[in-house]
């Protein structure tokens, strides 16, 4: 009888060690990005303007239209607390900018998600402004621009280059300053 209570037991604590790794594996992405150094390398310019997305919507965009304007582009997953945050603090940025060279866009990292229906529950709950947010479907977004965590934040010139990259959370005043620098 006691080996049968000490299998229960070993069993029982097996899995409670399964679910606690589960619950917490969602949280690997976010911890990776609030620890990073910003030294990862981002492609060219010209291999960003080949990337080519679906829209929320299901429409294609080509990055190759963000061609002339200076472009602050954030990745999110909508399980993400901290890209909540960040959602608040885009927003607030963009609510600020008059001047129509400058683009606002999120990329979703649809293949973290548990589903795509979760991704649009979640702008339609969460997001009213009108914004482009693209579906990086495949995680081929993800890799040209070196995204190991969430949220990491862009700013792209005029010229296609990446002037600033920022793991983790970035207020508006910086979103501000940088995006008119």
């Amino acid at each position: 009888m006691k080996h049968l209570h000490l299998i229960i037991l070993c069993f029982l604590l097996f899995m409670g060690g399964v679910f606690f790794l589960k619950s917490t594996n969602d949280r690997v992405l976010v911890e990776k990005a609030m620890s990073q150094n910003g030294d990862v390398e981002v492609q060219s310019s010209n291999d960003i303007y080949k990337l080519s997305l679906d829209t929320v919507e299901g429409n294609k965009y080509s990055l190759d239209a963000l061609a002339g304007k200076r472009t602050f582009l954030f990745f999110f997953t909508s399980w993400c607390h901290v890209c909540q945050e960040q959602w608040q603090q885009v927003l607030e940025a963009k609510a600020t900018q008059q001047d129509s060279s400058l683009e606002f866009m999120a990329i979703n990292l649809t293949k973290e998600e548990f589903g795509e229906s979760d991704v649009e529950n979640y702008l339609s709950q969460y997001i009213k402004e009108n914004m482009t947010i693209l579906l990086d479907k495949e995680g081929e977004a993800q890799r040209q621009f070196g995204v190991k965590g969430i949220p990491t934040s862009f700013f792209i010139g005029e010229e296609g280059n990446v002037i600033y990259r920022q793991d983790g959370l970035i207020m508006a005043d910086d979103i501000i300053k940088k995006m008119t620098e």
